[in-house]
């Protein structure tokens, strides 16, 4: 990481002041300005690093809502098909066949015709094939 090449000069921190020369305290000057660097050097990814958390959180929220919109979408449209196809089917048994039989006056029975039948209660007994 970043310490390990100042590790040598860390260890002069343990030495007693009154061994120290000059030039030990000027390393060790050096030593407290590069650490200085890296620690703002950390500060300032870590303000980076904050701002991108957010981003990525507020990035998450809005794919969460776009999923639950596509979701609640889909489940529309599948109710919807479903309805629709219920309602083809409630269409289907409105739909009823007429009576095939003519009457006196020329006009066709208007009454809906038997299952099984092409004929109504009243005409089916008169019609059989």
């Amino acid at each position: 990481m970043y310490f390990k090449k100042y590790y040598p000069l860390l260890f002069l921190l343990l030495i007693p002041k009154s061994l120290y020369s000059q030039k030990n305290i000027d390393s060790l000057k050096q030593v407290i300005d590069s650490l200085s660097i890296i620690i703002d050097s950390v500060k300032s990814e870590n303000f980076f690093l904050k701002g991108r958390i957010v981003e990525l959180e507020n990035l998450k929220e809005v794919l969460l809502n776009q999923i639950k919109r596509e979701s609640d979408f889909v489940k529309e449209k599948s109710a919807q098909k479903q309805t629709n196809q219920k309602n083809n089917t409630d269409k289907k048994e409105k739909v009823y066949r007429q009576c095939k039989a003519i009457l006196k006056n020329g006009k066709r029975c208007s009454r809906k015709a038997q299952e099984g039948s092409d004929y109504c209660w009243q005409h089916q007994n008169k019609n059989k094939d």
